[in-house]
């Protein structure tokens, strides 16, 4: 499946890596917010960018988001790196989707960064979209999750519910155990 195919599915992705799959790191705000759609109405009407458009969006995405950039222009790769994943998380949620894919989307961010990363899933899920979260960080996947699956080597080991589920529990299941209550 093509990243267009994925788009069309109505499908947004978080990638775990995001300079090396989320960003053009020498690309700036604009062009990083709009890749994989630059082909679109708005921001494109047969084959020609509306920039107008474009810096409008971003703009208004940069205030939204708390992006630290000084324009749409910045260059992405000399962003922090907490900025340039809400730069990511910024272009995901602004997309026509259903179901957001987010791989380890708070890791190596500060704890500002996470809380807002935090607040912004939450806000995907007040509206009723689908989020498969892949994480480590077993407090995060506790906060915002409704149901927790627990893998070991390819393999689920159980189910809990997120509102109940306990770091020890999960814990287990990830060492191999499989889940008593099932």
């Amino acid at each position: 499946m093509t990243p267009k195919n994925i788009l069309e599915k109505g499908i947004s992705n978080i990638p775990f890596q995001r300079q090396v799959e989320g960003l053009a790191l020498d690309f700036s705000v604009s062009d990083n917010f709009i890749l994989k759609e630059e082909w679109k109405e708005p921001y494109s009407k047969r084959g020609v960018l509306n920039f107008k458009v474009i810096k409008e969006k971003v703009k208004t995405v940069i205030e939204n988001y708390m992006i630290k950039a000084k324009s749409p222009e910045t260059q992405v790769g000399n962003m922090s790196g907490g900025n340039q994943q809400k730069v990511v998380i910024a272009r995901e949620v602004e997309r026509q989707h259903e179901l957001l894919i987010a791989c380890h989307p708070t890791h190596g961010l500060d704890i500002g960064a996470i809380e807002f990363i935090h607040h912004k899933i939450m806000e995907e899920r007040k509206k009723q979209k689908g989020i498969l979260l892949v994480s480590t960080e077993l407090e995060e996947l506790i906060s915002l999750s409704d149901r927790i699956l627990v893998m070991h080597q390819g393999e689920i080991m159980g189910e809990v519910e997120g509102n109940i589920a306990s770091i020890p529990e999960i814990g287990t299941m990830m060492l191999g155990t499989k889940a008593i209550h099932e």
